[in-house]
C-alpha cells in the first residue's frame, strides 16, 4: 500500500492558523494499522508563533479542493 502524502508537502492547520510541512512518514504497526486511514502516519512541523511537531494519521489529513495544499485540524489544548 502506497502512502498518499510525502515529506515536504505543505499543510495548513485550521485550528492554529499556521503552516507546516510533513517531516517524516511512517508505516503504522499498531493495532489501528488494519483500518483504512490508520496505515500511514505523518510527523508535521508547524511554523507558528511557537513551532512544534505533532503526529497525525492519514485519516486526519485532507487535500484542499482547489489549492496544492493539505489541511489538518489539530485539537488545541
Amino acid at each position: 500500500m502506497k502512502n498518499k502524502y510525502s515529506i515536504g508537502d505543505l499543510v495548513w492547520d485550521k485550528s492554529y492558523q499556521s503552516f507546516g510541512i510533513i517531516t517524516e512518514v511512517i508505516e503504522s504497526n499498531d493495532f489501528k494499522s488494519e483500518n483504512p486511514g490508520f496505515y500511514w502516519g505523518y510527523y508535521l512541523r508547524w511554523f507558528g508563533e511557537v513551532p512544534f511537531t505533532n503526529f497525525e494519521y492519514e485519516i486526519n489529513i485532507d487535500k484542499h479542493p482547489d489549492k496544492n495544499l493539505l489541511l489538518s485540524e489539530t485539537i488545541p489544548f
